[in-house]
C-alpha cells in the first residue's frame, strides 16, 4: 500500500474537522496587582488620546512630541531608569506593544478558590480575538498548595522535551 501524500492527508475528512482555538496560557514568575496594570491602561489611553490631537510636521516632529507627550503622562521616576530588554513584565508588553487588556483576574480567595497562585487574562480588543491567560505564584498567598495545581512538578513533561532523555 502506497503511503499518502501530505495534500492527501490534509484534504481527507479527518484532517477537515473543526478546529477551535481558546486561549495561550503563559506561566511567568511574577505578576503584578491589578491595580499596577489599570494604572498603566490608563496612561496608555491617555497617550493614545492626545497623540491623535497633535499637529506634527513630519516624522522627526512626530517622535520627538510624542516622546514628550509620553514622559509627561509619567507618575513616577521609575521611567526614567535605563531600558534593559529581559526580565520584562510580558503582561506590560502586551498591553504597550500591542494595545491589549487586562479583562480578567483570578487571585487567592476570588471565588471560593484556595490557591497559591494569581492570574490575569489579557485579550485583545476583537471578542474572538487573542486571550491570554498569565500565571504566576503569588508569594503573598498563605495557601501552600494550588487546588488547581498550576504548578505541581508532576504535571509538566518536560522530560520529553530533553534531548538527553528517550523515553522508555
Amino acid at each position: 500500500m502506497a503511503e499518502k501524500t501530505s495534500k492527501e492527508i490534509l484534504s481527507s475528512s479527518a484532517a477537515s474537522e473543526a478546529v477551535s482555538f481558546s486561549h495561550v496560557h503563559l506561566y511567568v514568575d511574577a505578576l503584578e496587582d491589578l491595580k499596577d496594570y489599570k494604572a498603566l491602561e490608563d496612561r496608555l489611553n491617555l497617550f493614545a488620546g492626545k497623540a491623535k490631537e497633535l499637529d506634527v510636521k513630519d516624522a522627526a516632529d512626530a517622535i520627538q512630541r510624542k516622546q514628550s507627550l509620553w514622559k509627561s503622562t509619567r507618575e513616577s521616576s521609575r521611567d526614567s531608569l535605563p531600558f534593559v530588554p529581559q526580565n520584562r513584565d510580558v503582561v506590560k508588553q502586551l498591553l504597550a506593544g500591542f494595545g491589549f487588556r487586562v479583562t480578567g483576574v483570578r487571585y487567592n480567595g476570588m471565588h471560593g478558590v484556595s490557591t497559591n497562585t494569581r492570574s490575569v487574562l489579557v485579550t485583545s480588543r476583537d471578542p474572538q480575538g487573542v486571550q491570554l491567560l498569565v500565571t504566576a505564584i503569588d508569594t503573598g498567598s498563605l495557601v501552600e498548595k494550588d487546588e488547581i495545581g498550576h504548578f505541581d512538578a508532576g504535571k509538566f513533561l518536560y522530560r520529553q522535551h530533553r534531548s538527553d532523555v528517550l523515553p522508555p
